[in-house]
């Protein structure tokens, strides 16, 4: 995924997910603990994890969910 404006993420769950920061950063409140992800992190979301937070200008990772019925769809 990349980002090219600050972008904010509202509250919502899904399938596991966990991605690799490749540049910028992003704030993710993930089960109501608020971290700070930069460039060469590694995250995690548990499966129906509430998850939310912001994504900052510039921001891409390579994201992967584990989750049947996940579809990619470009912008």
């Amino acid at each position: 995924m990349e980002f090219s404006e600050d972008e904010d993420l509202l509250p919502h769950s899904h399938g596991s997910q966990w991605g690799i920061v490749l540049e910028s950063k992003i704030d993710l409140i993930i089960d109501g603990v608020l971290k700070t992800f930069r460039k060469g992190d590694i995250y995690y979301i548990p499966f129906n994890v509430i998850h939310f937070g912001k994504i900052y200008k510039g921001y891409a990772d390579s994201t992967f969910f584990i989750q049947v019925d996940r579809s990619l769809v470009s912008h």
